[in-house]
């Protein structure tokens, strides 16, 4: 599962879709460049271990204010044992994070590897260049 959030340097916090294993590590570096201290919202698009099983680290290094779950049963073991710990609510939605503002990025996985990524009427093609990567979309 792919992992995206949206860094606010001025407030040091972020939101963050999901927190696989394989994004945390790259996700905690950039945000400490940016001098992120919280996360304002963490949003498992998919309850799925996948999208959840690097949610303990990412917890040892900043705090999460509101914590959110699509609606329906959670059969991964690793995401009820964050609900039960976190007490999530709903809204969250699959493929998407929701930014402040209410705008929406929106991102598909191509079948030759590349990720396409929809935000505020723009697309980005990102090409699969290696299994963990962090790509840095600024609007300026």
């Amino acid at each position: 599962e792919p992992a995206a959030a949206i860094i606010l340097p001025q407030a040091g916090t972020m939101y963050l879709l999901n927190a696989p294993r394989t994004a945390v590590n790259p996700l905690i570096d950039t945000a400490a460049h940016y001098g992120v201290n919280h996360i304002s919202r963490l949003d498992f698009g998919r309850p799925t271990s996948d999208s959840a099983n690097g949610t303990g680290q990412l917890l040892k290094n900043f705090p999460v204010e509101k914590f959110r779950m699509p609606v329906g049963a959670i059969r991964s073991r690793t995401c009820q044992k964050i609900a039960q710990a976190l007490r999530p609510e709903t809204g969250a939605l699959p493929d998407c994070l929701i930014t402040p503002a209410n705008d929406r990025i929106k991102w598909q996985k191509l079948a030759n590897g590349e990720l396409l990524v929809r935000f505020n009427r723009r697309e980005v093609r990102i090409p699969r260049t290696s299994h963990e990567r962090v790509y840095i979309i600024e609007e300026k």
